[in-house]
């Protein structure tokens, strides 16, 4: 009979109301729809996403990266919403234990000088010594308290999927600011190479024009182009120093006094982008996971809520001593104890339970259909990146011959004119059609970088490399 009821008390522990929570199954496609340039991590050329930025072999860009990790107040801010969140947990989880709470007292005190002569009351003036411990446990036989631990729990996967998704946007800021960055860099010194190309160009024409070979006319719109140009170099100066401010915000440090040092390259691949399954970003992207760990901790709380249509055990006890005298304290006449169960069951709330249950489900339907949409923004978000990325790189093939053609028309014009062939201005002319298709040249691989970090953002990084705490 007695294992009867252990095995009986085994099962009503076990016990738990509401729903279960079951993992969502999204189908994908068994491909991406632009999956040129895809490798396996056999392939030699495959880039790790776990350090992606590091393919670009820019040891600047290295530093500033490692910065950011260690500095960035949004990643520090976030740091702590974990500590804040995992304590939470802890929280939910000691609920599920009883509590053991030590107190002692001493108290004197006099009573009514009426009462003094009543034989019940003893002297006048008494002392109270107390010492005991007191325990109270909630008995959590439908796990409603099983739950919400559970529901915290997932708060804290949750919070650190946020938290890997920030340093993932964070890192492709920096990444994508330092491109910014070199590319404004070149495109102002082209810009100010093609004014001095012009300028050459105007003063042989005011030349001509006041020797009467050529019209004013070619004067002044040579000159109008000159300002033109100029008119752009303040407003890629502002974007140098946006880019700038942008990093140092980004890495920890004030702008006033922080500058990237030296010259460098616009980031280009080195490897070939590995996008692997759209199944596969199901697991790597973090906002995905963060939204389905949201999902189970909704889950979780629904049950919770049902379980409040069911009774609530508790169990109380105390034990301890009392005396008048100190000597007395610890004799066995001076200890007292006592053991109280409890039982409570909703009788009339007037709906407020089911009310809070229809919450509940609300939240966690909300919540499953916000998970399905992540999940198809995320799948739109790759497939975006990388049909911009392959018609950038055709855009960059076919620039790269027209900046090599110009470069060669430039050569040629200026080697006429050193064999005395041809006018300076003829030389001057080709430079400036070269310098024009280098500016815009630049232009194109800073959107191919551009594009570039915003696959490996997109992709989400490695799901098991994290420097999540």
């Amino acid at each position: 009979m007695g294992k009867t009821r252990f095995i009986a008390l085994g099962l009503l522990w076990g016990c738990s109301v509401g729903p279960k929570y079951h993992e969502p199954k999204i189908e994908t496609a068994r491909d991406y729809k632009n999956a040129e340039g895809s490798v396996d991590a056999e392939d030699p050329s495959y880039i790790s996403l776990s350090s992606w930025w590091k393919q670009f072999e820019d040891p600047v860009l290295d530093q500033i990266v490692d910065q950011a990790i260690q500095k960035n107040y949004n990643l520090l801010i976030a740091f702590e919403r974990i500590k804040q969140v995992r304590a939470y947990y802890n929280i939910k989880t000691s609920n599920l234990f009883p509590t053991l709470d030590f107190n002692g007292t001493f108290s004197r005190y006099a009573t009514s000088q009426n009462l003094f002569d009543s034989p019940f009351l003893g002297p006048r003036v008494q002392n109270l010594f107390q010492l005991g411990f007191d325990v109270q446990w909630e008995i959590d036989l439908f796990g409603r308290l099983r739950n919400l631990k559970n529901a915290a729990l997932m708060d804290l996967f949750a919070t650190k999927e946020d938290f890997q998704s920030l340093y993932i946007t964070i890192l492709a800021d920096v990444a994508r600011n330092y491109t910014l960055y070199r590319a404004f860099e070149k495109k102002l010194n082209n810009l100010k190479k093609q004014v001095q190309v012009r300028t050459l160009i105007n003063e042989l024409n005011l030349s001509l024009a006041k020797s009467g070979l050529e019209s004013w006319e070619k004067y002044y719109t040579t000159r109008a182009e000159i300002r033109a140009i100029e008119a752009k170099i303040p407003q890629l100066e502002m974007q140098v120093q946006y880019a700038n401010n942008r990093i140092a915000i980004l890495i920890g440090e004030q702008p006033e006094n922080f500058t990237l040092k030296g010259e460098g390259e616009i980031l280009a691949a080195k490897g070939r982008v590995p996008l692997g399954l759209p199944s596969d970003l199901l697991r790597r992207r973090p906002d995905i996971r963060q939204k389905e760990r949201e999902l189970a901790a909704a889950t979780h709380r629904t049950a919770a809520a049902v379980a409040d249509f069911f009774p609530t055990f508790s169990l109380s006890g105390s034990y301890g001593w009392e005396a008048s005298r100190f000597y007395k304290w610890f004799r066995p006449q001076s200890s007292y104890w006592d053991i109280t169960p409890g039982l409570t069951l909703p009788l009339i709330n007037f709906g407020r339970i089911q009310a809070q249950v229809d919450l509940k489900y609300a939240e966690q339907k909300e919540l499953f259909y916000d998970y399905q949409n992540v999940v198809l923004q995320a799948l739109e978000e790759v497939e975006n990146n990388l049909f911009t990325y392959l018609q950038q790189q055709v855009k960059i093939t076919t620039l790269d011959l027209e900046v090599h053609d110009f470069f060669e028309s430039y050569q040629l014009a200026l080697s006429r004119f050193q064999s005395g062939l041809s006018p300076l201005s003829e030389a001057l002319l080709q430079e400036w059609y070269y310098l024009g298709s280098e500016y815009e040249w630049i232009e194109a691989n800073q959107v191919l970088s551009e594009g570039l970090i915003a696959i490996y953002k997109s992709l989400g990084g490695d799901w098991e490399c994290s420097s999540t705490p």
